[in-house]
């Protein structure tokens, strides 16, 4: 979980998020590998991926604040 925000950190992002699609891999039902992965496509301002990532997130695990949190994020990048 730790490595890939390193990874954003030090400016390698796309190693972060190759790093969280594994973490998604390992542990499909896992929300949080969505979540972060989302919030890295929204730094890069990709919002449509980003909004498959946590739209994925809240369906695994729909009364976590922190899903909703990145969402209202990701709407307020898209100004909705």
């Amino acid at each position: 979980m730790y490595r890939g925000y390193v990874y954003y950190l030090n400016g390698e992002t796309e190693l972060a998020i190759k790093d969280y699609g594994e973490k998604i891999k390992l542990d499909p039902t896992n929300p949080d590998g969505y979540n972060n992965r989302a919030g890295l496509y929204i730094s890069l301002g990709e919002y449509e991926l980003a909004l498959d990532d946590i739209n994925k997130a809240i369906s695994l695990d729909n009364e976590a604040a922190l899903m909703y949190i990145t969402k209202g994020w990701l709407y307020e990048e898209l100004e909705d």
